[in-house]
């Protein structure tokens, strides 16, 4: 991925005035009659390169001073970006002053060493789990170590064998649940609710090993889009493809909310039923999952006590948090009792 170490540099990659991208980027396009079509070019443009303003001259200078960064991944998951605007609501109301730093897959350790420094950031957030891959805990922890005056926080952190090698630093908290007993409450919901089957869509047939269930992981093709919906119609596809009338119903679990609602809607659209011929238990807890026609069983990933510990970790003084939560079953409509005689 190409770097640019300016704002000059990236405007003239675009044949832009420099002038032109910064009223782009700082949102005050609409004041100068720049195009819409030229905004969408350097934004897009912005994002595929991870390009992020350089303010670094202004914030050494102290015009530009932040109490608090926090580090959103490019491709958060949904649920992440849902707590994530949730806390900006809380920080906007108690005046706290905060840095937003996009963060990729293969973060650029020196430009955020870069960025934490030059604003002197108190303390720092950093939303771990879509980024904390094996690869990246090296990277993290060597940002981290080299920002003793940072606090940082580790948000939903994952339960693996890496994470230790960063929450040993000094200045590293966490909070997170235990996935693995997370999976666990999904197995005993469907067993108690009478199955001793079940199809799953977003995991590995080894981390359903241990259910206790007979399990048969449903697997689709990319095909040509990565929207969400087509994938919802391909996995009901494969449902239908695959069930014979005289194993329904069927236990489902999906592991993403938005994708399970557009499955069943597919589903729905075929004429079964819900939960009579497929009952879906999905993974997420959004607010979504509260409104459809059919209130998702869904297992709710703890944000509110998550954003909870996050708040005290901005606000008050003391030691960093070290905290694994539980995460918890919402029942919906989409999960119904059923007594299997096989």
């Amino acid at each position: 991925m190409k770097k640019y170490n300016n704002m000059a540099e990236f405007a003239a990659e675009l044949n832009l005035a420099r002038s032109t991208v910064s009223y782009i980027l700082n949102d005050k396009w609409k004041e100068r009659n720049i195009s819409p079509e030229t905004v969408k070019r350097v934004k897009d443009y912005a994002r595929k390169v991870n390009f992020i303003p350089n303010f670094f001259g202004r914030a050494i200078k102290g015009k530009v001073t932040s109490d608090a960064a926090i580090l959103l991944p490019v491709r958060a998951y949904l649920h992440h970006r849902e707590a994530f605007f949730h806390l900006l609501g809380i920080l906007d109301e108690i005046g706290l002053k905060y840095l937003i730093l996009p963060v990729s897959a293969k973060p650029d350790a020196e430009q955020v060493l870069e960025q934490v420094k030059a604003f002197n950031v108190r303390r720092a957030l950093l939303i771990a789990y879509p980024i904390l891959k094996k690869n990246n805990v090296p990277v993290w922890k060597n940002i981290i170590a080299a920002t003793p005056e940072t606090a940082w926080l580790l948000y939903d952190c994952p339960d693996d064998d890496q994470c230790p090698d960063l929450i040993e630093l000094p200045n590293a908290g966490f909070v997170g649940f235990d996935r693995r007993e997370a999976r666990q409450m999904v197995f005993r919901c469907v067993r108690d609710h009478g199955y001793r089957t079940l199809r799953h869509y977003g995991f590995s047939n080894a981390e359903f090993r241990d259910s206790g269930l007979g399990t048969r992981e449903i697997t689709v093709g990319k095909g040509k889009s990565a929207d969400i919906f087509d994938t919802g119609r391909r996995i009901a596809e494969e449902l239908i493809r695959t069930t014979e009338k005289k194993d329904l119903p069927q236990a489902v679990f999906i592991n993403d909310d938005q994708l399970a609602i557009g499955v069943i809607a597919c589903l729905q659209s075929r004429n079964f039923r819900v939960p009579e011929d497929f009952a879906f238990i999905s993974w997420d807890g959004l607010e979504i999952s509260r409104l459809f026609r059919k209130n998702l069983t869904t297992l709710k990933v703890p944000h509110e006590k998550m954003l909870a510990r996050t708040l005290d970790f901005f606000t008050k003084e003391g030691p960093l948090p070290r905290l694994r939560l539980a995460a918890e079953i919402r029942e919906g409509e989409t999960m119904s009792f059923y007594r299997s005689s096989r």
